[in-house]
């Protein structure tokens, strides 16, 4: 190994046995975090988890389930059309931008929602559910309601900052878990690493998509107020988990916080896991208010206050490499806190020691895996409809579906072009999972 490249291992590996101290508290104010499993509902790690936090863009997991239960009613279906409104486009970012008037697939604004975290295709989908975003909205607090959610009130649906929206990181497991065991059929839309919208290719937000075995997908979140959360399930052989980090200081650390506790679900012999068996559903209890995390996060560098390590710390040691900013952490405000050189915030050397930490922080600074699936849904009476119409979601089953322990269903797509209809596979299993993702230029 070149000299060069030794004395950069070395200073990374520095870095990493500071942070790993600094960051190492159980303090109470900590970040909220759980761990469940998704076939028994047992908790299998929590703390703080009753904490109110703001959700940011893990909202869409709600927007995203309601939008399954219509389709499952068979009140919509894959191609329904999804009208842009003046009160959808006036949305800030993220968002898509299609003009007023604009129609999209169901199909194609889902994986929008999803992956781009779109704040505009958020407000389409549930004034097409339910008429109106109000309306929707009073859909998204009855559902929360009555899947047991006892901690949790929604103002919009994308999650953009309000005082009022809240929910706790033990609703979003009890959430999670409904998608995946109500609408299994569902489940690919989450584990897609990328969509190609016209010429554009938009990466999801999930640094475990396509780098961490096992990641099955999910949401990510990020607002100044609540910092970066994230809901990851991952699945290896029989055994199917769902992560929930809430309040984490940058993209980065919520995606390492998150396999961390992966990796000590699937080893359940490492003394993760203390005391009897708790069920999700009876878990119940109170907890604080938000912390506040604007003065750490949303002020430029030389201003932002460093981050308590009780904020930074989720009730077990996390070792850490922060040497950065990652380009891809700002996805759900207009603010954007990036510097531009467009560092990777996890960088480790595998060859070190080997030990656990640096294996998970090698598959994190990865590339990643999967080939970006296409998008283009517009719908052809409309005037900018010029490119291809995937139909990519299958359609509502009449009997609830079993998703196979083996492998995700298999997923059908129409491609018209002219007369012909081209049938291509476009589950992120199946299609092109050795090419890596194109990188994206760091924001300037």
């Amino acid at each position: 190994m070149p000299m060069k490249s030794r004395r950069l291992l070395t200073a990374i590996m520095a870095v990493f046995v500071f942070f790993a101290g600094v960051l190492a508290s159980t303090d109470s104010r900590a970040g909220p975090a759980i761990l469940i499993d998704v076939d028994s509902g047992e908790v299998l790690f929590a703390h703080r988890a009753f904490d109110r936090w703001h959700p940011a863009s893990i909202t869409k997991l709600m927007t995203a389930y309601v939008a399954f239960s219509a389709l499952r009613a068979g009140q919509l279906q894959p191609d329904s059309p999804v009208l842009i409104s003046q009160n959808a486009l006036s949305n800030p970012p993220s968002k898509m931008g299609f003009p007023v008037g604009t129609r999209i697939t169901l199909s194609s604004a889902l994986k929008m929602l999803i992956v781009k975290s779109a704040n505009d295709i958020a407000v389409a989908i549930g004034e097409t559910v339910s008429g109106s975003e109000p309306a929707f909205v009073s859909l998204m607090n009855s559902t929360a309601q009555r899947l047991g959610m006892t901690s949790s009130r929604f103002v919009n649906p994308h999650g953009l900052h309000d005082r009022g929206q809240y929910t706790t990181a033990r609703d979003m497991a009890v959430l999670a878990r409904a998608i995946l065991r109500e609408f299994p059929e569902y489940q690919f839309l989450f584990s897609i690493p990328g969509i190609r919208v016209g010429k554009r290719v938009l990466r999801s937000h999930n640094r475990l998509i396509g780098r961490y075995p096992g990641a099955t997908g999910m949401k990510t979140g990020y607002i100044c107020a609540g910092g970066y959360n994230l809901v990851a399930s991952a699945k290896r052989g029989n055994k199917h988990l769902i992560a929930v980090v809430l309040g984490a200081p940058n993209g980065s650390y919520r995606a390492l916080v998150a396999a961390h506790m992966l990796e000590n679900g699937f080893d359940r012999s490492r003394g993760f896991f203390s005391g009897r068996p708790t069920m999700i559903e009876s878990f119940r209890g109170s907890g604080r208010k938000p912390v506040d995390m604007r003065p750490y996060i949303c002020k430029p560098k030389s201003q932002r206050q460093p981050i308590p390590r009780e904020i930074a710390s989720f009730g077990f040691d996390v070792p850490i490499v922060d040497i950065g900013d990652d380009p891809d952490d700002q996805e759900d405000s207009g603010f954007n806190s990036v510097s531009g050189k467009g560092a990777a915030a996890i960088q480790i050397s595998s060859g070190s020691g080997g030990s656990r930490a640096q294996r998970i922080a090698a598959y994190l600074s990865g590339p990643r895996q999967g080939s970006p699936v296409s998008a283009n849904g517009l719908l052809p009476k409309d005037d900018l409809a010029t490119m291809s119409m995937p139909r990519t979601i299958p359609a509502p089953p009449r009997r609830p579906t079993i998703a196979s322990a083996t492998a995700l269903p298999a997923v059908e797509t129409g491609l018209q072009s002219g007369s012909a209809v081209e049938l291509q596979a476009v589950d992120p299993t199946v299609a092109g999972m050795s090419v890596p993702m194109p990188r994206r230029k760091p924001a300037h």
